[in-house]
């Protein structure tokens, strides 16, 4: 399955993460972009070679020692939009997951079901938001966005989206 590790080399007009750009971007660009659909009780022979492949000594996580086998892992609901935690200037590169990519490490993943929010316009909002005023550098330059501060800029949307008003950005 189609996952997305980094947005950073995205350029900046890209709002769409759609099959195109992710072989343009992630497959062709080089970047760790397939996790191992491994939560099956018989996976793809490719896949078991694969796995054997793998020598005990990298099996020695604190995941792969807590599932039976080792391997298995159960993927999360696929989130609606990908958040780059990091960012320069202004705020975190944000993108609609139109094909369903897992975020892992630094992407952080949004989910709209529960919020009921319209996908294009919350990203929209994402974009444009002014996190760096809220947010300490993180190292030098770099600014990193929490989950919780995340959290609450979707709570400020979402309230003023319900009561038919546009959020403060």
């Amino acid at each position: 399955m189609p996952c997305v590790t980094t947005l950073r080399h995205l350029p900046e007009q890209v709002t769409d993460l759609n099959w195109t750009c992710f072989e343009r971007h992630f497959v062709y660009g080089g970047k760790r972009c397939w996790l191992i659909k491994s939560a099956t009780d018989n996976p793809r022979s490719r896949v078991r070679r694969y796995l054997r492949s793998i020598p005990d000594r990298d099996r020695q996580t604190h995941a792969c020692q807590r599932q039976k086998p080792w391997y298995r892992y159960e993927s999360p609901p696929v989130p609606r939009l990908l958040l780059l935690s990091g960012f320069m200037k202004r705020g975190p590169k944000v993108v609609v997951n139109a094909i369903g990519a897992q975020p892992v490490g630094s992407v952080y993943g949004i989910h709209t079901e529960r919020l009921r929010l319209p996908v294009r316009r919350l990203r929209d909002f994402l974009a444009d938001f002014n996190f760096e005023r809220r947010i300490v550098a993180h190292a030098g330059t770099l600014r990193k966005v929490e989950v919780a501060q995340v959290n609450s800029v979707l709570a400020t949307w979402s309230r003023a989206h319900a009561n038919g008003r546009t959020a403060t950005r």
